[in-house]
């Protein structure tokens, strides 16, 4: 025991060392999206989330948020290699309908986003997982959509299994975001406390602790950060720039409770609900990127227009169905483990599923 709690101060030092770094806002989110919403297992799922009005200050601007997505992912082949290696093609897409609502901003923005990509995992059973995904995708309003912004992403994970307990994790994202190329790199170390209890800490910024109640219920908090980037026009609007169009950058760390569960045989139902600490709004042009500042909290204030405040609500909740794998020539776990490096919380719920 002393061990391991010598180990997760020693990632926890590690995190905060990390955090010095600077690195491009926009790059995070891209990053969340493209590792843990497309998944090379046969996997559909359905999220909804929303905020409430909020106001930003002692100021009379609010603004609140809405999203549908649907994000569907599909293998094409799995092949058994050498010394037991098991490798995996799979291909993902994705599409999010937005609703970001300022109050000061006079028009109506729907924002579309699509993404789409081929991913590659090699899989050692009980040793290590790789995967690498390479993706495209763009998020544009219903004015900027006819000339879209496309972003390209390459992502590399790599988990080993130093124990029964424990796992640790190492990896990046490389981004090509506005003409800019950034690379976001990732650590992370999950730890079996118990049979039921999960620990998993991970950079950039994300905490989750899971109570696995049975086989059909699982209880989790949750810290992580989240940053959104759209590209809305800006005719019409009283925004601090003379270009066409403008990027919104939304960040917040979302904090909350949750559970997953059961609903049948291969249906997976989640709901969260929590408040959103620190949330950060930045309006800019090409030219006015937003940086993180030397502490890596937040972004360095050169947007022309920037607005924050301290919390605000949230909920979402998403149902998943995993789609059942006829081919055999895979190990009966190795879904369950692709999806357990992506959502450790997932993992013994999914297992579950996916064995049926």
């Amino acid at each position: 025991m002393h061990k391991l709690l010598t180990l997760i101060l020693l990632v926890a030092l590690s995190l905060c060392k990390a955090q010095a770094q600077s690195s491009n806002v926009s790059s995070i989110n891209d990053q969340a999206n493209l590792i843990t919403d497309n998944r090379p297992v046969p996997v559909v799922q359905t999220m909804l989330r929303y905020e409430p009005s909020a106001y930003f200050g002692d100021t009379n601007t609010s603004f609140k948020f809405a999203q549908l997505r649907v994000d569907a992912n599909l293998p094409l082949f799995y092949f058994q290699g050498k010394k037991g290696l098991t490798h995996s093609i799979g291909f993902g897409l994705g599409f999010r309908y937005s609703l970001p609502q300022a109050s000061f901003l006079w028009r109506f923005h729907e924002v579309y986003s699509f993404n789409t990509n081929i991913n590659y995992t090699i899989l050692k059973p009980g040793k290590y997982i790789w995967m690498n995904t390479l993706g495209t995708g763009l998020a544009d309003d219903n004015y900027t959509i006819d000339n879209p912004n496309i972003r390209l992403l390459f992502s590399t994970v790599y988990e080993r299994s130093l124990s029964d307990r424990i796992k640790v994790r190492g990896g990046g994202v490389f981004a090509s975001i506005n003409k800019e190329q950034l690379f976001v790199p990732m650590l992370g170390v999950q730890w079996k406390v118990s049979r039921k209890i999960n620990l998993f800490v991970a950079y950039p910024y994300n905490v989750r602790l899971s109570y696995r109640y049975n086989k059909q219920w699982q209880w989790y908090a949750s810290c992580h950060r989240r940053i959104e980037t759209f590209r809305i026009s800006a005719y019409n609007e009283d925004l601090p720039t003379e270009t066409a169009s403008v990027f919104l950058t939304k960040s917040d760390f979302p904090t909350g409770i949750g559970f997953k569960h059961n609903l049948a045989t291969r249906f997976l139902w989640s709901f969260e609900l929590g408040t959103l600490m620190k949330r950060d709004l930045y309006f800019y042009n090409r030219d006015e990127f937003p940086r993180i500042n030397a502490k890596g909290a937040t972004p360095v204030l050169n947007a022309p227009l920037h607005l924050y405040n301290n919390a605000g609500l949230y909920f979402e909740t998403s149902l998943r169905y995993i789609i059942p794998n006829r081919k055999r020539n895979m190990p009966a776990n190795t879904n369950a483990r692709i999806l357990q490096i992506l959502d450790p919380s997932d993992a013994d719920l999914e297992e579950i599923l996916i064995q049926h």
